[in-house]
């Protein structure tokens, strides 16, 4: 299943993952933005950090995503440098 499929059937079960983790405001970046992934391609999600977000979280959040899709998923923080390039390509999910 390709990341953009896996987004649409798990939308909601997404976002919630995001908000237990403490985090909010999921947008997707990549090629499932572009409309261009493969059946290899990861799920790119860039993600506001909470008052109290720690790294255990984000890094939870990206385990409990590989539950929706058998690959790695990549969970970056809004302030991340390697997310600042794709900022005008991102959607919101």
């Amino acid at each position: 299943m390709k990341p953009s499929e896996a987004l649409e059937l798990h939308r909601e079960a997404i976002r919630r993952a995001v908000n237990r983790y403490g985090l909010c405001n999921p947008r997707v970046f990549g090629s499932a933005a572009r409309g261009d992934d493969a059946e290899t391609s990861d799920l790119d999600l860039l993600v506001d950090l909470g008052p109290r977000t720690t790294l255990f979280d984000l890094g939870g959040l990206s385990e409990e995503l590989k539950d929706f899709r058998r690959a790695s998923r990549n969970a970056a923080e809004a302030g991340d440098r390697h997310a600042q390039p794709h900022r005008a390509r991102i959607s919101r999910t």
